[in-house]
């Protein structure tokens, strides 16, 4: 609980960005603990995704769809803004059969 909010607060000053509001989406929004902290620590409102009429349970793995299918096309999904790396980079690698 306390790595995942601390992680969220990192990418916070990693973009050097404060967002208007924290959205929670995936399985830790069903985690009382991990929303308390997140609530307690970060300088935004914090609620889950369905506050805002999204499917909190899609999402991640939506995200996650998206990210392979880039991958898949040789399409970068990590960048220099986002994540530190040098240059954009794909990522991983597709297994087949």
């Amino acid at each position: 609980m306390a790595f995942t909010a601390e992680a969220v607060f990192k990418a916070f000053a990693q973009t050097g960005e404060t967002p208007s509001a924290l959205i929670v989406c995936g399985g830790g929004r069903h985690n009382p603990a991990i929303m308390q902290t997140l609530a307690k620590r970060a300088p935004v409102r914090v609620k889950s995704a369905e506050a805002y009429g999204w499917r909190g349970d899609s999402i991640e793995a939506e995200a996650f769809a998206y990210l392979a299918a880039r991958t898949a096309k040789g399409l970068p999904i990590s960048f220099p803004g986002t994540t530190g790396v040098k240059t954009p980079m794909t990522g991983g690698r597709i297994a087949q059969p």
